[in-house]
């Protein structure tokens, strides 16, 4: 576990990382979200979530603020002018296109 810690702060040090907001489905809160292949980065008023994936499996590492306030309401700070498109499933109703990054 040490090992695969210490290559996702590697990675994750490499990589420029775009966030755009993200609205959560299911247990997922809302918050802003990073993607990469291989990695995602999900951060929330309570959490911060690095998951990695390899040869189809995750590996998630989950850190949770102490003492925070849950009910904070978070903002993107310095777009970067570019767009995201969301376009998972076959039902284009559902996709989510030129999101703020």
């Amino acid at each position: 576990m040490e090992r695969a810690r210490l290559e996702i702060i590697e990675n994750y040090s490499r990589l420029p990382l775009t966030f755009w907001e993200y609205a959560g489905r299911g247990a997922a809160a809302a918050g802003y979200l990073a993607k990469k292949p291989g990695l995602s980065v999900l951060l929330t008023p309570t959490e911060a979530v690095v998951v990695r994936e390899k040869k189809n499996e995750r590996h998630p590492v989950a850190l949770q603020f102490v003492d925070c306030d849950a009910s904070v309401s978070m903002e993107g700070r310095k777009p970067s002018g570019g767009k995201i498109h969301c376009l998972i499933g076959n039902d284009p109703g559902r996709w989510r296109t030129n999101l703020p990054a």
